[in-house]
Parts: C-alpha cells; sequence; structure tokens
C-alpha cells in the first residue's frame, strides 16, 4: 500500500474519491480469522481499517473514513478525496 497510494493520489483530479476495498474482521475472534485467511488467499496487507484511514490521511488525502457497513459484512470501505474540490 505504500507505494500505490501516493501515485492514486497524483492520478485524481483534485476533489477525486479513492474508494479502498478490505476484508473486514468483524468483532468476534472466528470472523476475525476468516478475515486474515481471506486477506492471505486474495493477497495484499492486514491493515485495520484505522491504519488505512491514516495512511491515506498521511499521504495527502483528507476526510479518510470507514464507511458504514451492514452488520456481518465481509468487507468494509474506506473513502478519502484528493484536496482541492
Amino acid at each position: 500500500m505504500g507505494a500505490i497510494v501516493p501515485r492514486v493520489l497524483g492520478a485524481l483530479r483534485p476533489g477525486g474519491w479513492v474508494l479502498v476495498a478490505m476484508a473486514n474482521p468483524g468483532t468476534d475472534p472466528l470472523g476475525a480469522a476468516f478475515a486474515q485467511a481471506r486477506t492471505i488467499m486474495w493477497g495484499g496487507p492486514t491493515l485495520s481499517a484505522a491504519d488505512t484511514e491514516r495512511r491515506l490521511a498521511e499521504a495527502g488525502f483528507v476526510g479518510a473514513m470507514t464507511l458504514p457497513a451492514p452488520p456481518g459484512s465481509p468487507a468494509v470501505m474506506v473513502a478519502a478525496q484528493r484536496a482541492g474540490g
């Protein structure tokens, strides 16, 4: 994620949005184990939504937030915007 986030920021027009889909570990240990297994199978980092928000903000995105998801959803979305829109 470290190399791609600045490239995405540079590719977006001012005011453009990025959406990052990630496995949702949920609140129970079994759900967390399944989320970890999906991430290992599909590839990618095992970051929390809060870590993703922080990384997007550090790269220069504004308004990074985790979007609401239905209870038990296997995925969660983190959104952030390129400034200037």
